[in-house]
């Protein structure tokens, strides 16, 4: 997530785990004729958040300059304002109060269908409207 050493996983992938190991490859230019297990590196991680209900974690690991893939910003939620760590309330006046309830009414969308988000973000309520692609 960040070559800083975060990374973000699936929470049922660390869910009871007393302790999180990383193995990542091995870096660029490592020699063929080194075995894989001295070409591949190995981090323990600390669990710095998780939430089962979206299954997510966020991990960190003491390492730099770690290749990385940014998360998506493009699409039209995020065209229209929504931004990462933004709560949403509801969803055409639906309240959301579940990820099933989310996951129902974002189900029923078809492209072209208006959408209208009520989204809590540092503790105010604001609105955002967006077209289904």
């Amino acid at each position: 997530m960040a070559p800083s050493g975060f990374i973000l996983t699936n929470e049922h992938v660390i869910h009871g785990a007393q302790r999180v190991s990383v193995l990542l490859p091995a870096l660029p230019g490592a020699r063929p004729t080194t075995p894989d297990s001295m070409r591949r590196r190995t981090f323990e991680a600390k669990v710095i958040g998780s939430q089962a209900e979206v299954d997510l974690a966020l991990l960190k690991i003491e390492a730099t300059d770690l290749p990385f893939l940014a998360l998506g910003k493009a699409g039209p939620a995020a065209d229209s304002g929504l931004k990462a760590g933004d709560v949403i309330r509801s969803i055409n006046q639906t309240q959301i109060d579940s990820l099933k309830t989310l996951r129902k009414v974002v189900r029923a969308f078809k492209p072209g269908d208006a959408v209208a988000l009520q989204v809590e973000r540092d503790g105010k309520l604001s609105y955002l409207s967006f077209e289904m692609e």
